[in-house]
């Protein structure tokens, strides 16, 4: 029994790294909002005019209702009040959301990239795709490999599934192999159409020799059939 002979071994981006980006990315959000909140809030105070609005935002903000019936500004008596109770009822929450947001969105990109690994072999293909779905198809079965730099991914297609693995640090080395692996089956494909080919017209020119015996007299009727089935293999 032949052994399996390993091709190439996938090797991994370093997933954690990634993921810590995407949570840093919300946290910077986080506080930029928070460092820009507090001058925004002292700022809507000082600008703000008394007008029909006061009463449509009282009406929304319902926990100063009971204090300012007419304008939920007029319950503070500076801006730097207004400021720090709706940073504390608004702002913070805000601020606690955007970096649960965050370490969802961390948490999901680590689930769907760390478990990816590929091994080619010279019978199969077999590994996990993103998410740690398992694959494992014969070599022989695919029918198409791309590429994309793109979060460094190989796509391997065959007639009755698609595999995708991301995040592959050699994934230029891994489609090579798969790829070269196509080239060869293709041209052995091609190898084994033109020997058959050339099996055939050698057939038919002896065939037409054989006719020309018989023709001649050479050969008898009964001679001639059993040759003809000799060389056609009938």
């Amino acid at each position: 029994m032949n052994s399996e002979k390993i091709l190439i071994e996938s090797k991994k981006c370093n997933v954690s790294s990634i993921s810590s980006g995407v949570f840093a990315i919300f946290l910077i959000r986080a506080v930029v909002m928070l460092v820009s909140s507090y001058d925004s809030l002292t700022t809507e105070f000082e600008n703000h005019v008394h007008g029909v609005r006061c009463y449509r935002d009282s009406m929304i903000y319902s926990d100063f209702q009971l204090h300012a019936p007419n304008c939920r500004f007029s319950y503070f008596k500076t801006a730097e009040d207004y400021a720090i109770q709706m940073f504390t009822e608004t702002t913070v929450p805000n601020f606690y959301l955007i970096l649960g947001v965050g370490a969802a969105a961390s948490i999901i990109v680590f689930l769907i990239f760390n478990f990816t690994k590929v091994t080619v072999s010279d019978t199969r293909i077999f590994g996990r795709s993103f998410f740690g779905i398992p694959v494992n198809q014969p070599i022989d079965s695919v029918t198409s490999v791309v590429k994309f730099k793109f979060l460094k991914t190989v796509v391997v297609s065959s007639s009755s599934r698609k595999s995708v693995f991301m995040l592959i640090k050699n994934f230029d080395e891994v489609y090579g192999e798969i790829n070269n692996f196509l080239i060869e089956r293709q041209k052995n494909k091609k190898t084994v159409s033109l020997i058959k080919n050339e099996e055939k017209s050698e057939s038919y020119d002896d065939l037409a020799k054989l006719k020309n015996l018989l023709d001649q007299g050479a050969i008898t009727q009964e001679e001639f059939d059993a040759k003809k089935k000799q060389i056609l293999g009938l």
